[in-house]
Parts: structure tokens; C-alpha cells; sequence
């Protein structure tokens, strides 16, 4: 490994008043190399404190291996390792300390050390798809892309991107629907995660098809709450709120079809918004199509 062929270099770099912490590293060194990581640790951190090798790539390179091993061998099952958060750190740490012309100790194994750790963010956030967790989930993705883009800067994030999102806005709507009223603010989030989509990705008809039925649903939702007994003025209390979803669904809708015409369901969705907003011929047109869809 590249920090161990580079070792005499860190020593020849150390000022004079710098020997302590080399036996220090030393030290850091061989509990790493017996694996006794968490000796390696407590020496590794006095490392870095110190004035003289806080500044120095050899030894935050090692605090990330040192890190990355303490993760993988205790706290690969726990979602918010710390161990996780300072091997990264550390890594990062090297890549903005490494000054040297030929960038050595932004190496294929700090690379792949960083790939493999943003691996680990990202199929953790699933676990955060929750009431009180989703920016924690989407703090993670972020993790995620930062350190693949550090590791490499041509990598292609978007189809995460747009796979993390879709799922995201996905759990927020089932938190949302569950209970329309108490989790009411979780369709503004519900929203957002399908808006993030069609930021990198603006021909996503998934995504507008999906806020299309966001905001059709709980309009349709207002009109289904009605009973046999409400007063005619009530009647059209709860028309107009309909209304205000109806009109906000519509243009996701209209999008979704000119992408794709043919698809049924946003076919189904386009004639019932039109329906409900009493544009009777525009979805009887509508009805048409689909009409033709089905062979009829």
C-alpha cells in the first residue's frame, strides 16, 4: 500500500522537533498492521493533533485506513457509524493536504476506500425514509456523491440521483397518504423529492406522473370526505379546495401525456382531473383516447 512505500518520505518531512510523533506513528502503524484498531485509533488521533503531523497526508491517510477498519469490523450494521464519518473525513483530509505534483497519496486504494465507504452511505439512507430521518437520508446520498466524485470526477450520478428521489418521494407520499391530515406538511415534502428528480432529469415522466397523482388524490380525497348530510354551502366550501388541487395537478399531467400520449394511466388520470374541474369535453376527448388504447 501506498502508505507504507511512502513512510520514509513522512519521515523526512518531519521538522526536528517532530520525532516524538514518528515513533508515534510508528506505534499507530503496528496496532493497525496487528489489527488491534482501537490502540491504532487512540495513537492515530494524538497523531493528527499534534502541530507538527496535523498537516502531514501519511498520517490522516493511515487515521482513514485505521477508521475504515474500525467501520467494517464493528460498526458495519449501524447506520450512523462515527467510525464511518472520520474515516472519511480523513480521506478527505489527504486529498486537501496532498500537494505534491503527482498527487501520490490520492492513490487507487484512497480511491476505492472512498467509493466503497459512499457505497455504505447509500444503502444505508433507506433507512432514514421516515417522518424524523429523511434529511438525514438525504444527507447521506450527498455523502454518497461526494466522496464517488472525489474517488472519481467522471462519475455519473444523475441515475442515482434520480433512483434516490423517486424512492425518497415514494416513502414520503405512503407517510403522507397514511394520514392526509396529521401529515399534512409531508406532501409539500413529497413534492420536493419528485421536484429534485427533474432538476437532473427534465423529461422524467415517472416523476410528473407522480405529481400529477399527489395532487390530484387529495383533491379527490376532499370530495370522497363528503357525506350524504353536508350543507349545500359546505358543499361548495369543499369543491374549491378540491379545486385548488385539481389546478395544481393538471400541469404534471399535461406534461406526462405530451411525453408519452399513449400511456394509459396518465390517459386515466388527465380525464379524471378534467372531469372533476367540469371540463366535460375536454375529458370526454380525453375518454377518446384511451377508448382507442383499449381497442374499443
Amino acid at each position: 500500500m501506498r502508505l507504507f512505500r511512502n513512510i520514509s518520505l513522512f519521515f523526512f518531512a518531519l521538522s526536528l522537533g517532530a520525532f516524538g510523533q514518528v515513533d508515534s506513528l510508528n506505534k499507530a502503524i503496528d496496532h493497525y498492521m496487528n489489527k488491534n484498531y482501537k490502540k491504532a485509533r487512540a495513537t492515530i488521533d494524538h497523531t493528527v493533533n499534534h502541530p507538527s503531523t496535523s498537516g502531514t497526508p501519511n498520517a490522516w491517510y493511515l487515521r482513514g485506513l485505521i477508521y475504515k477498519e474500525i467501520f467494517k469490523n464493528f460498526e458495519a450494521t449501524d447506520s450512523k457509524s462515527k467510525a464511518r464519518d472520520e474515516a472519511v473525513t480523513s480521506f478527505f483530509k489527504v486529498i486537501e493536504l496532498d500537494n505534491s505534483p503527482e498527487k501520490k497519496f490520492i492513490d487507487a486504494d484512497l480511491k476505492q476506500s472512498l467509493k466503497y465507504l459512499g457505497s455504505t452511505y447509500y444503502n444505508t439512507s433507506v433507512e432514514f425514509f421516515t417522518k424524523d430521518g429523511y434529511q438525514t437520508a438525504i444527507n447521506y446520498f450527498e455523502a454518497f456523491k461526494r466522496c464517488y466524485l472525489a474517488a472519481d470526477p467522471t462519475f455519473q450520478w444523475k441515475a442515482s440521483h434520480v433512483e434516490f428521489y423517486l424512492s425518497m418521494g415514494t416513502a414520503m407520499e405512503t407517510i403522507f397518504t397514511s394520514n392526509r391530515k396529521v401529515n399534512l406538511p409531508y406532501m409539500d415534502v413529497t413534492a420536493t423529492m419528485f421536484k429534485k428528480v427533474l432538476e437532473v432529469d427534465s423529461t422524467n415522466i415517472t416523476a410528473f406522473y407522480n405529481l400529477c397523482m399527489l395532487y390530484y388524490n387529495h383533491g379527490v380525497s376532499f370530495i370522497n370526505e363528503m357525506n350524504d348530510d353536508i350543507d349545500i354551502v359546505d358543499i361548495d366550501i369543499v369543491q374549491e379546495k378540491a379545486l385548488v388541487f385539481l389546478k395544481q395537478a393538471l400541469p404534471y399531467a399535461l406534461k406526462a401525456y405530451e411525453l408519452n400520449p399513449k400511456r394509459r394511466e396518465t390517459l386515466v388520470a388527465l380525464s379524471g382531473i378534467y372531469f372533476s374541474m367540469h371540463e366535460e369535453e375536454k375529458s370526454a376527448k380525453i375518454k377518446a383516447e384511451i377508448d382507442i388504447l383499449d381497442g374499443k
